[in-house]
C-alpha cells in the first residue's frame, strides 16, 4: 500500500529530473482524491500565485498497489473521473532515500543504492563511512576475499552497491530463494540504482550515477545485467617521457603525471593558478576558505591541472582516474566536517574518479586527503607524496571519526 510520502517523494523526484533536462526549476505538486494521488510537475514562476492544476503529464500513485498509471494533461478532475480502483500496472523506481536519513549518517558524501523486487519492496543500502565495519553477506564477503587487494577499489567494501548487493541476498533468503540465479528473476530490474547525496543537494539530482568498477564487478560475477561503464586505460607502451625535474618522482610515475599536464614548473599562485579557483572561493565563501584558501593556491600552483587518466591493478588498490585543479564544491558541509575531525580547515583541489564521487582536499596544515563514500584517506604531507599514492595505487590510511588514522600508533 502506497502512502502520501510516496507521493511526495515520486514528486521531488520527476521534479529533479525535469529540472536536469529542462535546465530551471521545476516543483512537484501532489493532490489525493479517493484511489490514490495525483503527481505532475511545474515550472517553478516568480510570485506567489499558485501553478495551474492539471497542467503537464499527470501520474498517478493507486493507493492499494502502489503502481503508476499515466495520463496526457488534463486537469486532476477529468483523471479523478476516469481512473479506475488498481488499474494502474506500472512500477516505480524506488523512492528517493529522505534526507533526514542519510543526515544521520556520519557527514560525507553518502551514496545510497536501492534495488526494487517484483512484489514492489525497495531494498535500500547506504555507504559505510562510520568506524564500523560492514558485515557483508558470505557470499559476498567470500568474493571479495578471493579478488587481490591490488584490483580491488580503496573501500570498495564500505560502498552502498556492495553493501546493497548483501541486502539482496539477505532479503532473497528470507522470501525462499535458494538459488542465486533466482535472485535476478525476483529483482524488477537486476541492476543497482545507485546516486550520491549531499546535504545541499535536492534529492533526485543525482540519479543513476555508475558505481564503483570493484561494484560492478561484484554484481556481474553473480548474474546481474550490470554492463561495465569504466574501461581499464594501462600507461602507454615504448620509452618513459623526460621528466623536467629527474629525480622528483620514480620514473614510471614521472610518466604518468607529465603525461597528464605536469611540467614541473613552479609558479606564482596568481600565475599558475586559474581564475576558476578565484570563482569556486567565490562560490564556496564562508569559513571553509579563511584558512584553507592558501594552501590550495600552493598546491595548484605547484602541480597545475592535471587528468590522470590511467587505471587498473595497483600496489595497494585499484587506481582511479583523477583530476587536479577545479572540483565539485557541493561537498562543503562534507569538508567542514573533515576539517572538525583533523582540527584544521580543508578546500577542495582535485577529483578522484574512480569510487563513485570522490573529492581531493589539501588542509591549511598541508596535509591532502581524499574524501569519498567509504570515508577520508589521509594521501601525505605534501602534493608529491599524494600523487605517488594515487598514480601507484598505494592504498592510503582512512581517517577514524575522532581525527586519527587507522593503522598509526
Amino acid at each position: 500500500m502506497a502512502t502520501i510520502e510516496d507521493a511526495f517523494a515520486l514528486a521531488e523526484r520527476y521534479a529533479a529530473d525535469a529540472a536536469i533536462q529542462a535546465g530551471r526549476p521545476y516543483r512537484g505538486l501532489v493532490e489525493e482524491f479517493a484511489h490514490g494521488w495525483c503527481v505532475w510537475t511545474m515550472p517553478q514562476t516568480p510570485g506567489d500565485a499558485p501553478p495551474e492544476l492539471g497542467s503537464g503529464a499527470t501520474t498517478v500513485l493507486d493507493r492499494e498497489t502502489g503502481l503508476l498509471a499515466f495520463y496526457p494533461a488534463w486537469s486532476t478532475e477529468q483523471i479523478m473521473a476516469q481512473y479506475e480502483p488498481r488499474s494502474a500496472t506500472f512500477r516505480s523506481w524506488p523512492p528517493v532515500a529522505r534526507r533526514a536519513d542519510v543526515l544521520a549518517l556520519l557527514p560525507g558524501p553518502a551514496r545510497i543504492a536501492m534495488a526494487l523486487t517484483m512484489d514492489n519492496v525497495t531494498i535500500a543500502a547506504a555507504s559505510a563511512r562510520g568506524d564500523a565495519e560492514p558485515v557483508h553477506h558470505p557470499l559476498v564477503s567470500g568474493w571479495l576475499a578471493a579478488q587481490p587487494a591490488g584490483e580491488l577499489v580503496r573501500g570498495a567494501h564500505r560502498h552502498a552497491d556492495l553493501i546493497l548487493l548483501s541486502e539482496v541476498f539477505r532479503h532473497a533468503e528470507r522470501a525462499g530463494l535458494t538459488e542465486t540465479g533466482q535472485v535476478w528473476d525476483w529483482l524488477f530490474d537486476p541492476r543497482p540504482m545507485s546516486y550520491v547525496l549531499t546535504a545541499n543537494t535536492p534529492r533526485g539530482h543525482t540519479l543513476h550515477q555508475p558505481c564503483c568498477p570493484t561494484c560492478q564487478d561484484a554484481w556481474r560475477f553473480f548474474g546481474s545485467s550490470l554492463r561495465p561503464w569504466q574501461e581499464r586505460i594501462t600507461p602507454k607502451e615504448g620509452p618513459l617521457v623526460p621528466p623536467p625535474e629527474p629525480g622528483r618522482f620514480e620514473p614510471d610515475v614521472a610518466d604518468v603525471i607529465v603525461r597528464a599536464g605536469w611540467d614541473g614548473k613552479a609558479a606564482a599562485p596568481e600565475i599558475r593558478v586559474p581564475r576558476r579557483l578565484g570563482y569556486l572561493i567565490q562560490d564556496i565563501g564562508g569559513p571553509l576558505t579563511a584558512a584553507a584558501t592558501e594552501a590550495a593556491a600552493a598546491v595548484l600552483a605547484r602541480c597545475g591541472v592535471l587528468a590522470v587518466s590511467t587505471t587498473g591493478p595497483g600496489a595497494g588498490c585499484r587506481r582511479n582516474a583523477f583530476t587536479t585543479g577545479m572540483t565539485d564544491h557541493g561537498l562543503v558541509p562534507m569538508m567542514e566536517a573533515c576539517g572538525r575531525r583533523i582540527g584544521v580547515p580543508v578546500f577542495p583541489v582535485g577529483q578522484d574518479l574512480g569510487c563513485g564521487g570522490g573529492s581531493i582536499v589539501v588542509a591549511a596544515d598541508g596535509r591532502l586527503f581524499v574524501i569519498d563514500q567509504a570515508g577520508d584517506w589521509y594521501l601525505g604531507d605534501s602534493i608529491d607524496e599524494a600523487l605517488v599514492i594515487l598514480v601507484e595505487g598505494r592504498l592510503p590510511r582512512r581517517l577514524r571519526a575522532d581525527g586519527s588514522l587507522e593503522g598509526a600508533g
